[in-house]
């Protein structure tokens, strides 16, 4: 193990954990939606057509970076020996938390963005999109190959 692999898996141990903490923030913050946004939707017939997709798309989000986080944190003991497979999903994970910030940004323009929830977790993505990225491109050069 170099010096520069066992970083990259202390790294993506934290940032896994990280991952975690940011599905608990978006699954609690899915019950503050429902009670404190859709409710206020005055028309009946609009309040049914937009809670429903809402919703979903707020636990289908949180339950997906579940397994995401898991796998961080799961596949950092791999990325640890220079495993090429960790490294490919791994990169391909901060890849799209990299994307997450921009978009997010571009779409909420607004008192969303204060929410203290909100704010949390797009501090959350934001570090571990630079963070992950960051350990891996500086390490890539040790996961050219299965190590022997």
């Amino acid at each position: 193990m170099s010096f520069r692999t066992r970083t990259v898996e202390l790294v993506f141990r934290v940032l896994g954990a990280l991952v975690l903490a940011v599905a608990a923030i978006h699954l609690y913050a899915t019950s503050l939606v429902r009670d404190h946004v859709l409710a206020r939707i005055d028309e009946a017939r609009l309040r049914a057509l937009v809670s429903p997709g809402y919703l979903l798309d707020h636990v289908l989000v949180g339950v997906l970076l579940v397994p995401i986080g898991f796998l961080m944190v799961w596949s950092s003991g791999a990325l640890g020996r220079g495993r090429r497979w960790a490294y490919v999903v791994n990169l391909s994970f901060s890849l799209a938390f990299l994307t997450m910030p921009p978009l997010v940004l571009g779409l909420a323009a607004g008192p969303e963005l204060g929410a203290p929830a909100f704010a949390l977790a797009a501090a959350l993505v934001s570090v571990v999109a630079a963070g992950s990225l960051g350990v891996l491109l500086w390490a890539r050069g040790d996961y050219r190959s299965e190590p022997s």
